[in-house]
């Protein structure tokens, strides 16, 4: 199951999406962010990432610059345009939890806390 965009980090709902802050190349191994927005994104690695149709993997974060593998998961390198979103692929594995349940489109863990609100 995909959670998408979302992660739990000290018991708050985080959004993992932001934009490019410039264009990267099919063979760029680095790409940053909107300022200040680094910090939307996991702190665990490796994760994925999606820009467009290209999947990514992300193995470094330093503040608001990502250090990624392109092509990931079958998908190929492209280039991406200045502004462009790019969000985080996150699983229920990511959540580090020992189980959820999902009720009216939000996912919750065994204690009631709403990891996912399936209407933001």
């Amino acid at each position: 199951m995909i959670i998408p965009l979302q992660f739990i980090s000290t018991g708050k709902l985080r959004n993992c999406e932001s934009q490019l802050s410039g264009a990267i190349t099919a063979v760029a191994t680095s790409l940053s962010v909107t300022s200040g927005e680094g910090a939307k994104f996991p702190t665990y690695f490796p994760f994925l990432l999606q820009c467009e149709s290209e999947i990514m993997e992300c193995s470094a974060r330093s503040t608001d610059t990502l250090t990624v593998s392109r092509g990931e998961k079958g998908t190929t390198a492209a280039t991406h345009s200045s502004g462009t979103p790019i969000r985080a692929i996150l699983y229920t594995n990511d959540l580090d939890l020992d189980r959820l349940i999902v009720t009216d489109g939000d996912v919750v863990t065994t204690d009631g806390e709403v990891v996912y609100d399936g209407l933001s």
